[in-house]
């Protein structure tokens, strides 16, 4: 689940839950799997590709294979974590940051530090944990991979009143969308944009919230990009088959079918009671069947708290970014969107 906070920006996952299965595929947990990873992360961390962001060292058809790694999402956050992006860098972020420490606390929850960059712990035996399976950590990697780790951090609590505040609402988002799609049909080449979206409820630990990314591409398509707590990593999401796409895999949409995703959680948004219609749509959104989880989550009554109420975006940048702290809305580029 993610922490939602009241301006809408939503950050964190808890994981003080005993991981459970994945729902895509059984987690790999031998011991050459492990330590093929371990050394890869290890590799990773001896590179320094300078102040260049990673993306822009690969064509568009790249991006995909560069993203499933295996080691993709620790490699990504440890470059946030060298940037020491949790010190406070003003008096209101201290207080945000304390805030939300104090909250953390309170719940004994690991929401992956006040804005969800820090990965869990990676149980040693089984690989989709050591992968990273928090929604937001993975987040946090997509944004500094496409644009850079200043813009991964630009919504963070320790900015205080400077951090950059998200859109609400998928009827600005399809807006949005609408229009920039549109042009890129009469250029005959579309927008590559990052989108960071989160849905979120007014209960933080129903475990209904969730963090996400869509990533559009030049020739239309959109890379719907996810994990989810306990249940699959991001390298396992980007394996999963889906024969009602055009691409046949669930992780890239058309136009259409991107907006077939908004109808359904716009429906989510509205329910009244969580019925079979609601746990199908959370399903094919978010790849988690709430009906099979722990017995406590089913046990637990369903109240208005627990539907999603509130939907946030950004645009994060367009791809490849000139630098590190090159954020979308930085530099002219003809759209009138």
């Amino acid at each position: 689940m993610v922490y939602i906070r009241a301006d809408g920006t939503i950050s964190g996952t808890t994981s003080n839950r005993k991981p459970k299965a994945t729902l895509v595929s059984k987690p790999v947990t031998t011991k050459w799997g492990v330590a093929i990873l371990a050394v890869a992360l290890i590799l990773n961390k001896m590179v320094d590709f300078g102040p260049r962001v990673p993306a822009s060292r690969r064509k568009p058809h790249e991006h995909w294979g560069a993203i499933s790694r295996d080691s993709f999402v620790r490699s990504m956050t440890d470059k946030i974590a060298k940037s020491k992006f949790w010190q406070s860098k003003t008096k209101d972020g201290r207080v945000a940051v304390a805030k939300a420490q104090t909250y953390s606390q309170l719940e004994r929850a690991d929401f992956g530090g006040p804005d969800g960059h820090v990965p869990e712990g990676g149980e040693f035996f089984n690989l989709e944990t050591i992968r990273v399976t928090r929604c937001s950590t993975t987040t946090s990697a997509l944004t500094v991979y496409f644009c850079g780790t200043g813009v991964a951090t630009n919504r963070d609590l320790v900015l205080g009143s400077g951090r950059k505040s998200p859109t609400v609402g998928t009827d600005t988002f399809r807006k949005y969308l609408s229009c920039r799609f549109d042009e890129g049909v009469k250029k005959g080449s579309h927008h590559r944009s990052v989108y960071r979206l989160g849905v979120g409820c007014k209960d933080s630990m129903a475990g209904m919230s969730h963090v996400w990314v869509v990533v559009a591409q030049p020739d239309g398509n959109f890379y719907w990009l996810q994990s989810f707590i306990s249940h699959y990593s991001l390298a396992t999401w980007m394996k999963k088959k889906d024969s009602s796409t055009k691409s046949g895999v669930a992780g890239v949409l058309t136009f259409d079918e991107l907006m077939g995703k908004l109808d359904g959680l716009e429906r989510l948004m509205s329910i009244n009671a969580w019925t079979d219609e609601a746990n199908r749509d959370y399903q094919d959104l978010f790849n988690v069947d709430k009906n099979l989880e722990s017995v406590s989550w089913r046990s637990k009554k369903w109240t208005e708290d627990s539907r999603l109420v509130l939907f946030s975006w950004d645009e994060a940048c367009e791809y490849p970014a000139g630098g590190e702290h090159d954020a979308a809305g930085d530099g002219e580029d003809g759209s009138e969107c």
